[in-house]
């Protein structure tokens, strides 16, 4: 999704790193950009020349890295000097405001344990030479109402909700079906934080 609106609204080359080759192949079918190309790759082990990027742009994905020490590394050998590290994440002691954990408590605690804190995060990445210069919560529409974001939560494509049981996900998707029966038909925000590190 990001990757196609860096290229416009920047007017740069973008290139997306991605492990899974069915993750590779479903980005280019949903969005294909001329300034936009995706590599096999991990965090750990980057397919870039030293100084590549201007920039580079972590979203969703900073829990799933396995060496996150080994990744922030290969971020300072690839990013340009200057260049900011945007990590848009969930962190841990920070999902009040994400709308799905009010339905499902257990999938809540995990996230806790899963995500990482800022704090940690940003000791992390600190021995590769980064230091925390802002942290912003920034909310977008997920869904046009909570009708279409019942619709979205029910594929359990988040990684948190496809860890808890099926009857709490059942329980939790019935609760959040029947409020939004009675909810206004009005944008449903995901709220996350954006922690950028220099």
């Amino acid at each position: 999704m990001w990757s196609h609106l860096f290229a416009e609204w920047f007017d740069v080359a973008v290139v997306g790193v991605e492990p899974s080759s069915g993750m590779r192949r479903q980005a280019l079918r949903k969005r294909s950009h001329s300034r936009v190309k995706y590599v096999g790759g991990e965090a750990e082990h980057l397919p870039l020349k030293d100084g590549a990027c201007a920039a580079v742009w972590i979203s969703m994905v900073v829990h799933h890295i396995p060496d996150l020490e080994a990744g922030a590394r290969e971020i300072r050998r690839v990013l340009r000097p200057g260049g900011p590290v945007l990590i848009r994440n969930a962190f841990s002691g920070r999902h009040q405001d994400i709308l799905w954990t009010r339905f499902f408590p257990s999938a809540l605690q995990l996230a806790e344990r899963r995500h990482p804190s800022v704090e940690a995060t940003a000791e992390t990445f600190s021995p590769a030479g980064f230091e925390k210069e802002s942290l912003q919560r920034v909310t977008e529409v997920s869904s046009s109402n909570l009708r279409e974001y019942a619709k979205r939560i029910e594929t359990r494509a988040d990684s948190t909700l496809a860890l808890i049981s099926d009857e709490e996900f059942q329980r939790g998707l019935g609760e959040l079906r029947r409020a939004a029966e009675s909810a206004p038909p009005s944008p449903v925000g995901a709220v996350l934080d954006l922690l950028v590190l220099r």
